[in-house]
């Protein structure tokens, strides 16, 4: 990703780095240790990616690639405000039902037009 999603500048990049070193070095990480010969970059956590916009005026961060498990926890994210959405229309509809008068219809309203649509409105959301 070399230009910011939002204005088209260049980016930074910060990433997580994996690294073999002697034991020597802990506590001691300098850039001069870190090109000793015995230090070795094992990898990169590219899920921890993130793009940093050089543009002093928007400084935009676009989290990184991500991986199957942060792609996972977003999913499961959507998916649980979804199933909180639903459960706020699926109690509005029971509050609905539970006004319903003893012909079945609704107080005030004698010729069951509502009850009609609340029950299409079920059915709607039971198919789904």
């Amino acid at each position: 990703m070399n230009e910011c999603q939002k204005c088209g500048s260049d980016t930074r990049m910060q990433v997580n780095v994996v690294i073999s070193a002697p034991g020597d070095l802990a506590h001691n990480l300098s850039k001069r240790n870190l090109r000793s010969k015995d230090v070795f970059i094992m990898g990169v956590k590219w899920e921890t990616a993130d793009f940093i916009c050089t543009n002093a005026k928007c400084r935009h961060v676009t989290i990184g690639y991500g991986n199957y498990v942060s792609n996972l926890e977003k999913e499961k994210d959507k998916l649980f405000q979804q199933l909180k959405n639903l459960t706020i229309q699926c109690e509005k509809v029971v509050k609905w039902k539970h006004l319903m008068s003893y012909n079945d219809s609704y107080l005030g309203e004698p010729n069951g037009d509502l009850k009609r649509a609340i029950y299409d409105i079920d059915r709607v959301m039971s198919a789904k």
